[in-house]
């Protein structure tokens, strides 16, 4: 696993694949900021981009593209997410009908993902669906060679476990700022 802290996480280049990297932010302007720059550097590689996120973050995303969100391809986290879980967990195949279809349709062409659900589903409190969710992406990446970054915001982690075990399922972890302490 890779650590990064700041905004290091917007200059990795994401050659080494399969990456599913995690960002846990602080900052919805940075976080912006930084799914701008993965879906520019997405353009660059001839890649389109899958990104699965509230409206607010695809609105708010979309504002920094003059083609909006046309610059990629934009899922509803939440109606997704009801897809494909049945008794408060993700299962397997509708995930794949649901998801890994589309990612897969586009992997010909180069495709990467941004998703957002893992943190919906931690934020409501349901921490095992959400762990099991990151490892369905895990295992459609053993199928289909693609990027993946997902985000956390930090104040979920703030008083409660789990840091770790979301840390385990990635590749690469990127953290906000942390600040230094002076020396005498």
């Amino acid at each position: 696993m890779t650590w990064y802290s700041g905004q290091v996480l917007r200059s990795v280049r994401w050659v080494e694949t399969p990456v599913h990297a995690v960002e846990f932010y602080k900052d919805e302007a940075v976080l912006i900021d930084h799914l701008e720059q993965y879906v520019l550097e997405g353009r660059r590689r001839d890649e389109r981009t899958v990104i699965v996120a509230t409206p607010e973050r695809r609105r708010a995303l979309s504002w920094r593209f003059v083609d909006g969100e046309d610059a990629f391809v934009g899922l509803d986290a939440a109606s997704t997410l009801r897809r494909f879980m049945v008794a408060g967990h993700p299962h397997p195949a509708l995930f794949e009908e649901s998801v890994g279809s589309v990612v897969q349709e586009m992997a010909g062409a180069g495709v990467r993902a941004y998703g957002e659900m893992v943190a919906l589903l931690w934020g409501e409190g349901h921490t095992q669906a959400a762990l099991e969710l990151e490892e369905l992406w895990n295992e459609l990446q053993h199928d289909i060679d693609f990027p993946l970054l997902c985000a956390y915001p930090m104040a979920e982690f703030e008083g409660r476990d789990g840091i770790a075990s979301v840390c385990d399922t990635h590749s690469h972890v990127g953290l906000p700022p942390i600040p230094q302490k002076l020396s005498a």
